[in-house]
């Protein structure tokens, strides 16, 4: 575990990157730079330590719904297109069935599907 805390879970921490988007309106392509950077704050509904419930939400792959899972960091992407857009997403590890131990990473399209569990 200390392995992947050291290495930032696989995330580019503070590096400046280069995407590419098509416009909706014009259907022509345009590059755009993004960084990553970690995060927890008081506002979210979760934070790192929280156990939750992946729910059973077809976004999700079939192997871990209805399991739990437990939140390891969270981050945002922020994305400087025409304006700064900012997508936070969450680094987690499934702590029952039989992908136990196994580490994901949530995009900020699939946080909805994760429950907050009351113990």
């Amino acid at each position: 575990m200390d392995k992947l805390r050291k290495e930032d879970y696989g995330i580019p921490v503070g590096k400046i990157l280069r995407g590419v988007a098509r416009s909706s309106r014009s259907n022509e392509y345009y590059e755009y730079t993004y960084t990553y950077e970690f995060c927890d704050s008081n506002r979210m509904r979760l934070r790192r330590g929280d156990i939750f419930e992946f729910s059973d939400s077809y976004k999700l792959p079939k192997y871990v719904r209805g399991q739990h899972g437990v939140v390891l960091e969270r981050y945002r992407k922020v994305k400087f297109k025409y304006k700064t857009f900012k997508d936070y997403c969450a680094v987690v590890m499934i702590i029952t069935g039989d992908s136990k131990g196994k580490i994901l990473r949530i995009a900020s399209t699939k946080l909805s599907c994760l429950e907050e569990c009351v113990l």
